[in-house]
């Protein structure tokens, strides 16, 4: 029995290149290989040892291939001080060699050459401005439309499925951004557009919530922009506090959006995208070993664990179930060392903390967690397909990151005629269920494996509960970790007659 569909539903979930682009430091490239976006290129990609060539097999049909900034620029682009180069959405020839022709052309030897590969399409990263302004102007929304229509129609024409639009000279214009998702729409019927919202940037934000709120300017725009997105992306955080800051941020988004269609994209946050029902953008990448920042810890079995349940339970967007957000902050916090240069944003030699909610869940009741120290905790129970999905996460504590706290979890509104999805590590869960249960068979999947096993005589069932040992969840994942990858358990769980 495998618990898993084959069939790949629309997820919005894409391999983002930006972070990997940062890890490669070829020895014979020359100094401005440090520069991130210079690394982008048909080598790095499609090459013999191109990050899109021999990994993510298990889930690349599931996934898109987003190309980040560097892809429509000529190397050794700067920004500020070549900033008017932006925004052309053409692919540089230099960079991409084996495209020619007009734009749509390029961009459909792009699409086609990484469709080819197995993966559902390319995605693309987007400036938030036509290519020929310096620094930002006034320039009037309408008098650059017709640039962006004529972008979506290329996009649309090239197969393209994504744009993911990030920053540029009007990216704090909601009316140029409306105006790029009209494009959008009337052009390139089926191509997704992400954006993303005010006050969540810089990593560090200003607003912590419970404490504070987004300001009215902030608040206006978020909701404008969640009504002109497919996706609103919840922005760059440090990976040291990225599931802190990520929460927070839903949290504070959550009370000006929560009637919008849009869908929340986490970014690397993966188990939090399993729990929560948002999609993903994945970015580490399985060619990298573990150990050279901390960053860089791969932990794949997450990422393919992630978009697996994602065929389950795909992510639904924030109007189909209400948030619930505790009212308990939990504090992450981190000494960070000391560096000869540091680089954006700053953080070298500080001590900072990192507050969020306890837990938050969507369309059920929040959990109920009982530890020493608690994990920061996130549910949902899909709209559609029932399925309830639950993740404990690690948290940045006592100069260690991102470590698990195995906690006694309680969690309520589980369906028992649905899959269940559980990531992350716990001493023990109890699920509860609208009905008794008694009886029933227990069948329990690694999301990386295609076979159940029937575990009824490892858990607890009785009435209406269905307990489940901590270590019967790492046990069925031990497989994986025991070929060397470090990544929490996730696995799903469904009872049957």
């Amino acid at each position: 029995m495998n618990l898993i569909p084959e069939t790949i539903p629309c997820t919005g979930d894409y391999y983002c290149t930006w972070a990997t682009q940062a890890r490669v430091r070829p020895a014979d490239m020359a100094d401005d290989s440090l520069d991130v976006r210079n690394n982008l290129d048909e080598e790095f990609l499609f090459g013999k040892n191109g990050v899109i060539g021999d990994y993510f097999q298990l889930i690349r049909r599931d996934l898109i291939v987003l190309l980040d900034d560097g892809w429509d620029v000529p190397k050794g682009t700067k920004n500020p001080e070549d900033r008017g180069r932006f925004g052309s959405l053409m692919p540089d020839a230099a960079r991409f060699p084996f495209c020619s022709g007009s734009r749509a052309d390029r961009l459909s030897a792009i699409s086609h050459r990484i469709k080819s590969l197995g993966y559902k399409g390319a995605g693309l990263w987007i400036a938030c401005q036509r290519p020929g302004e310096i620094k930002p102007g006034h320039v009037p929304v309408e008098e650059d439309r017709p640039f962006w229509e004529a972008a979506a129609r290329d996009s649309h024409e090239a197969g393209i499925l994504y744009w993911k639009v990030d920053w540029g000279n009007y990216c704090n214009s909601a009316d140029y951004r409306r105006m790029m998702t009209e494009s959008v729409r009337r052009y390139a019927p089926g191509l997704l557009i992400e954006h993303f919202p005010a006050g969540m940037y810089p990593p560090f934000g200003k607003y912590i919530y419970s404490l504070d709120r987004l300001s009215d300017d902030e608040d206006s725009f978020n909701r404008r922009i969640a009504a002109a997105s497919d996706y609103l992306r919840t922005y760059d955080v440090k990976n040291e506090f990225k599931y802190s800051q990520t929460l927070n941020r839903i949290a504070l988004l959550g009370e000006g959006i929560s009637g919008s269609t849009v869908k929340l994209n986490v970014e690397d946050c993966m188990y939090l995208g399993a729990g929560l029902g948002c999609s993903v953008g994945i970015m580490r990448h399985n060619r990298f070993a573990p150990g050279r920042e901390s960053f860089d810890t791969a932990n794949y079995a997450e990422v393919a664990r992630t978009v697996r349940w994602h065929r389950i339970a795909p992510p639904f967007a924030l109007a189909e179930a209400g948030l619930s957000v505790a009212d308990e902050l939990l504090y992450d916090r981190c000494t960070f060392p000391p560096r000869e240069i540091d680089v954006w944003p700053f953080v070298a030699g500080k001590t900072l903390e990192s507050p969020a909610p306890s837990a938050i869940s969507r369309g059920c009741p929040l959990p109920v967690v009982t530890a020493a120290v608690k994990p920061f905790v996130a549910a949902s129970h899909h709209p559609e397909t029932g399925a309830y999905s639950i993740a404990a996460l690690p948290r940045t504590v006592d100069g260690v990151f991102m470590k698990p706290f195995p906690a006694d979890v309680t969690a309520s509104g589980v369906s028992p005629d649905a899959p269940v999805g559980i990531f992350g590590r716990y001493r023990r869960l109890a699920l509860r269920f609208d009905r008794c249960v008694e009886g029933r068979r227990v069948y329990a999947q690694d999301l990386l494996s295609d076979q159940a096993l029937d575990v009824t005589g490892r858990v607890g069932l009785s009435d209406c509960e269905l307990v489940i040992p901590g270590g019967l969840i790492d046990s069925l994942c031990d497989a994986n970790r025991a070929a060397g990858d470090n990544s929490d358990p996730g696995i799903v769980l469904r009872l049957g007659e």
